[in-house]
């Protein structure tokens, strides 16, 4: 027999964290299963009474690199006796996202699945959507359920060993802090603007009343050609505003992130700025158009070309690597082959960035280049 009903958080009174409690208050539990996209410490400390009386403790698989998880909330699930694996896919633009919360014993399942991570805004605030099921094991389907989810999760472990760690100790949840893999629960979180509008009184939508507590979540934005479009304004959360989309490159190269092509070839240093995915004149686009405002000086070096320095914010697969100040490089001449094969003209040294860029899991990678819209002659790399 299968007793199901439809939870909607925030429009009926009804919440996720109620319907958790009753999952895990299942008699004599056999397995606890916690799948979730994001987890934060003040979400698990709603369930931390619940959680401390159970002598078998919840197996939890947790997404991280999504600026959303906390080291607090990876270290409260690892003080709370849970077997903690976090899943890091590598990439900002491919999120670990089910939201599985599963119990049983030797004659029921308690499940839900849905739409609610492991936060406060998941459990209680937001407008969430989930299918709470209370299955019978006598039933062979309803064991064949249970099996099948149990072995589906569990064999992404050995299946993805570089993107599934278990968590046994603390050191390793510094680890991915560091990395920039986990932010900071003690950190507020900045929302970032949608669309730009000069009417204010186009837009009087006053906020929703929920029947639960809400917190705000952030919106999703979109980026948009940077030549011949209206360009769209991103977050820059580190600099406390935005961002304009002047160029988007090609799949990155050995070439681009300066990675020799073997042991004795020399690493070039530097990139060409080509036309990539913009719509753009990439012999003068950069020189002229984007970088027109720098102190431009002649290369004592090299006749014909000319240098500029300027300050770049770099973000690598999400993770912010700080601001370094790096020199562009452009050609002025018009009688070299490469000026006529309308070859790029400009090029951007790495120095003192290149160990940022010169790795082999960035290949094949998207470049963009971005404008700071609040910080004076502060550009973004960012690469995804």
């Amino acid at each position: 027999m299968i007793k199901q009903r439809l939870i909607l958080q925030g429009i009926t009174e009804n919440n996720h964290l109620n319907e958790l409690k009753w999952l895990l208050a299942i008699p004599n539990p056999t397995e606890i299963i916690i799948s979730t996209a994001f987890m934060r410490e003040s979400g698990l400390m709603l369930i931390e009474e619940q959680i401390s009386s159970l002598k078998k403790k919840p197996k939890v698989f947790v997404g991280i690199r999504n600026g959303i998880t906390t080291a607090q909330g990876i270290e409260k699930c690892l003080e709370m006796g849970c077997e903690t694996y976090t899943v890091d896919t590598g990439s900002s633009i491919i999120i670990f996202h089910p939201k599985i919360y599963l119990s049983s014993n030797s004659q029921e399942m308690r499940l839900i699945i849905g739409s609610a991570n492991l936060t406060v805004g998941g459990l209680n605030g937001n407008i969430e959507a989930s299918v709470c099921m209370n299955l019978d094991l006598s039933v062979k389907e309803n064991r064949d359920l249970l099996d099948d989810a149990h072995k589906k999760l569990q064999d992404m472990i050995p299946e993805f060993p570089e993107h599934v760690t278990k968590i046994t100790k603390k050191s390793q949840i510094k680890e991915m802090f560091d990395a920039g893999r986990l932010a900071d629960e003690a950190a507020k979180i900045v929302m970032a603007p949608v669309g730009k509008s000069k009417n204010r009184e186009l837009d009087t939508i006053s906020r929703i009343k929920l029947k639960t507590q809400t917190i705000p979540r952030k919106a999703a934005t979109k980026t948009v050609a940077a030549k011949g479009t209206e360009n769209t304004v991103l977050p820059v959360v580190s600099v406390g505003g935005g961002r304009t989309l002047l160029w988007e490159g090609s799949p990155l190269t050995r070439r681009d992130l300066t990675i020799p092509d073997n042991e004795n070839s020399n690493p070039t240093g530097s990139t060409l700025l080509k036309k990539g995915n913009s719509d753009i004149d990439q012999q003068t686009y950069f020189r002229n158009e984007v970088f027109n405002h720098l102190k431009w000086a002649k290369d004592a070096k090299t006749e014909g070309k000319e240098l500029a320095d300027t300050n770049f914010q770099l973000i690598v697969k999400s993770v912010d690597y700080g601001v370094h100040k790096l020199t562009l490089s452009h050609d002025t001449r018009t009688d070299t082959a490469s000026y006529k094969q309308k070859q790029p003209m400009t090029s951007l040294r790495w120095g003192e960035a290149r160990n940022i860029v010169a790795k082999e899991d960035l290949l094949e990678r998207t470049i963009s280049l971005y404008k700071s819209d609040v910080v004076d002659d502060l550009f973004i790399i960012e690469i995804e």
